[in-house]
């Protein structure tokens, strides 16, 4: 995998956070980790597999990626292309 200057640093560090984030959410019974559309694209840089593409919700659209085991979403105001 390819990432920007500091791209490889970034990703350790929103990882680090995410892991804290789900065990967190998890005493709560939610599985989910709500990120930004610009962390979307670090996640998918990286590998992450989509598991929701596109849904319409109201005027947005719900994307899902799977990634080391844990699940993050995030809307979209417009759909996305995932090739």
């Amino acid at each position: 995998m390819t990432f920007p200057v500091g791209g490889q640093e970034r990703l350790d560090l929103f990882l680090e956070v995410a892991r804290v984030q789900q065990g967190n959410l998890s005493m709560w019974g939610d599985t989910k980790t709500w990120i930004y559309p610009s962390d979307l694209d670090l996640l998918l840089g990286a590998g992450a597999q989509p598991v929701i593409q596109n849904s319409p919700h109201r005027n947005d659209y719900i994307q899902e990626v799977v990634y080391e085991g844990m699940i993050f979403q995030t809307i979209t105001d417009r759909p996305l292309n995932y090739e």
